[in-house]
């Protein structure tokens, strides 16, 4: 028996669970000559500098209230509103709003239910330009009606949420 044979008689016994052992054990090998000494002098390099220096941390991050408008703005966004309903074209018999304050929270909830009379085009400016307009407000519900297919008029009733920030 050459010495081939017996070389492909041993490596066969094993099977494929062997030739992978093998062939993942060449790769673990060849990770360790070639990438490990490269990343070990990148390692170095960030174990040397600063952590901060690493980061790059300039300035603390703003605060997420930042963008919030203050409680005492309130009035102002309740004329803004209604001033944009009656611009887009929209009749808007009455609004409610009630404010939602936590004991020891920062942020006061405006909600606003507004019932307007329009066309579907004009409610939809309205809500899309006060959404673009005012930092903090969200559309929390929209209930559409049309009294009857022959009119083109529809009724809204629109709630906001207006997130404001609390004077500490």
């Amino acid at each position: 028996m050459t010495s081939w044979h017996r070389y492909a008689f041993w490596l066969s016994r094993p099977g494929w669970p062997g030739l992978l052992g093998l062939a993942l054990l060449a790769a673990a090998l060849a990770l360790l000559a070639f990438v490990l000494p490269r990343e070990e002098g990148r390692f170095a390099k960030l174990r040397a500098a600063p952590a901060l220096t690493v980061l790059r941390l300039t300035a603390p991050p703003p605060s997420p209230l930042a963008g919030f408008l203050a409680e005492r703005d309130e009035v102002r966004v309740l004329g803004a509103l209604f001033r944009a309903a009656h611009a887009a074209g929209l009749q808007l018999d009455q609004g409610a709003y009630r404010v939602t304050r936590e004991r020891h929270g920062r942020i006061a909830v405006l909600t606003i239910t507004l019932p307007l009379t329009g066309s579907d085009t004009a409610v939809r400016a309205f809500l899309a330009a006060i959404v673009a307009a005012t930092p903090g407000l969200a559309i929390e519900s929209l209930v559409l009606r049309r009294p009857d297919i022959a009119t083109t008029d529809i009724t809204a009733d629109v709630r906001l949420a207006l997130f404001l920030r609390v004077a500490s």
